[in-house]
């Protein structure tokens, strides 16, 4: 039982840390793309 519930909460833990980095990429993406706009005017 303890075993399967820690496995559980590992997934989750492991589709968390995935969705975050996804969505620092993003975050990363974005600014570093705004800069190169404004750089560019």
């Amino acid at each position: 039982l303890y075993g399967s519930i820690g496995a559980v909460l590992i997934l989750m833990l492991y589709i968390w840390l995935n969705a975050n980095l996804l969505l620092l990429g993003f975050e990363l993406n974005a600014s570093l793309n705004q800069l190169r706009k404004n750089f560019d005017k």
